[in-house]
């Protein structure tokens, strides 16, 4: 955080003394002197105008400045924007749908049923479509009432209705702090011997309220993405290690694949299908959509140029889509996550400041209040490269209807997928153990 100056810190006073006399139908300039600890002393003379300029201090001055510290942050470009206050919003995905088999040219017969080339119908009328499917090939096609005889397959499908396939969320307001600083009289009295000390005084403020915030929500994002793992929500694609340059190829291969297959409709990456595998979702995303997180470590050993490469941006708009972090889980074994940005559901509710001041003990309190929602949406991709192991079971384990992000299922994608056992029938050789 940069200095306030004996010039800022002076400036800063005049302008919140001035608000001051303003708010208390005082003289311009009646409480203002260019000698500090004169212009402290005439703030500090009277209970109501102590309140009164701590006030408009917070309001005016701290409470600008600590907002703008938010963007120090390296979490900073993914939150998405503020929701007002109340219990939480709702997201709908809509899940696309398979059409169904049209017929340009269908048979029909004397009763009006409607026989489409190439379906197979089992009451002999017509076998085949002949006529109509000059390849002679059998499709089974299945209307509205999922029907293939010939005695139910007519029009009047027409005029059902087809709903779409509705997925829906709710995300609620899940996190709250407060942070306060309290100024005792000896503090406060001695505060301003001079404009410099004035300053001090400003910054400390900013940097202790600001610097807490900053931390707490810092570790409540890499929280998000733990906790996700340690449930086996993430699709895990393991790498044997990452400490060569060759361990760092084998990551930019698989990054640059997943990279890619993002962008295709697929029920390999989303969260969602972690968490309803018996209801999965197809989703993909854009290319401006994709993010990567590296842990310091990895970020030593992979060349993040190659890695832009690999995302096929040029490496100055690559490191928009890049952050580091110190670690995302407490073993040190998950080295990146990639994903769609719209994974990241962090919507600000409150942000806060305010004072107390105690003309009884001659104390100042600084408070500031703030409320998110925070939280993984499961409709976007998503993938964790991690050092885990998975090592197939033969025999049903102890806790198999029980643990939680221990077992696994493999997909088609490579990539293994969390699992309950409750609700899953055990086979053996086909489900795996995290290590």
């Amino acid at each position: 955080m940069a200095k306030t100056t004996a010039e800022q810190a002076k400036d800063i006073a005049l302008k919140v003394t001035s608000a001051t006399e303003k708010g208390l139908n005082k003289s311009n300039g009646s409480l203002w002197s260019d000698n500090p600890v004169q212009w402290w002393s005439n703030i500090m003379s009277n209970a109501n105008t102590a309140d009164t300029f701590f006030n408009n201090l917070t309001d005016l001055i701290i409470s600008v400045r600590t907002r703008a510290l938010d963007f120090d942050s390296p979490i900073k470009n993914f939150k998405s924007g503020d929701m007002p206050l109340g219990f939480g919003s709702t997201e709908i995905y809509i899940n696309p749908q398979s059409g169904r088999y049209f017929a340009i040219n269908p048979e029909e017969t004397t009763t009006g049923d409607v026989y489409y080339p190439g379906v197979s119908y089992s009451d002999g009328v017509i076998v085949n479509g002949i006529g109509a499917n000059q390849l002679s090939v059998t499709t089974t096609v299945k209307d509205g009432y999922d029907q293939i005889n010939a005695a139910v397959n007519t029009n009047k499908h027409i005029l059902l209705d087809k709903l779409p396939d509705v997925r829906q969320i709710f995300f609620r307001v899940n996190y709250g702090r407060q942070y306060q600083r309290t100024y005792s009289s000896d503090a406060l009295t001695k505060l301003v011997p001079t404009w410099d000390a004035f300053g001090e005084f400003i910054d400390g403020v900013s940097r202790d309220i600001n610097a807490s915030k900053n931390i707490d929500e810092y570790n409540n994002f890499r929280a998000l993405f733990t906790d996700a793992i340690n449930y086996g929500l993430i699709p895990i694609y393991p790498l044997t290690a990452l400490a060569t340059e060759s361990d760092a190829k084998t990551m930019l291969q698989y990054a640059r694949m997943y990279h890619t297959n993002f962008k295709f409709p697929s029920e390999n990456y989303s969260l969602w299908n972690g968490m309803n595998p018996a209801n999965p979702i197809k989703t993909w995303c854009k290319d401006d959509d994709i993010n990567i997180i590296l842990t310091s470590e990895t970020s030593a050993v992979v060349d993040v140029q190659a890695l832009s490469a690999a995302f096929n941006l040029e490496y100055a708009k690559f490191i928009g889509k890049q952050t580091t972090v110190d670690f995302l889980d407490n073993d040190r074994k998950v080295k990146a996550i990639m994903f769609d940005a719209h994974v990241i559901h962090w919507e600000n509710v409150l942000d806060q400041s305010g004072e107390f001041y105690n003309p009884a003990g001659v104390k100042l309190n600084l408070f500031r209040n703030v409320q998110a929602s925070m939280a993984l949406n499961p409709f976007a991709n998503i993938v964790a490269f991690t050092t885990n192991t998975f090592t197939l079971v033969s025999e049903e384990p102890a806790d198999w209807a029980t643990a939680v992000g221990k077992y696994y299922t493999k997909n088609e994608a490579g990539l293994y997928i969390g699992i309950k056992g409750a609700d899953e029938t055990f086979v053996a050789d086909t489900f795996y153990v995290i290590g």
